[in-house]
């Protein structure tokens, strides 16, 4: 009875962190800035933070004018993967559904 109870217990942790370890492909649709894109994954947008990465942020409205060298972070990562099909390795989703992964190009590259 332990065992069964023990054994259903690693299951459900194992089921509820699938996410950690999966990946998927799709074609980058928007670069919001220099550490965020959105990926179509089955059709569907998908929000990705660049793990590991931090970029100065872009205008986010008249009050919020953004921080130097923001639009040329996001030039960078557009004219880097904008349009592109890209790998997206999932390294972590928060409670929200937050995906931070790493994204690599059709060579391999990052």
């Amino acid at each position: 009875m332990r065992t069964t109870i023990i054994l259903a217990l690693i299951l459900t942790l194992l089921t509820a962190i699938p996410c950690l370890a999966s990946s998927f492909t799709g074609q980058v649709i928007k670069i919001s800035d220099g550490d965020t894109i959105q990926v179509l994954d089955s059709g569907r947008p998908v929000k990705i933070r660049l793990a590991e990465i931090d970029c100065p942020e872009t205008s986010h409205g008249p009050k919020k004018p953004g921080q130097p060298f923001g639009q040329a972070a996001k030039k960078f990562v557009l004219d880097l993967v904008g349009g592109r099909t890209v790998r997206v390795d999932v390294v972590t989703k928060d409670r929200y559904g937050r995906i931070s992964g790493k994204v690599l190009l059709d060579d391999g590259t990052l």
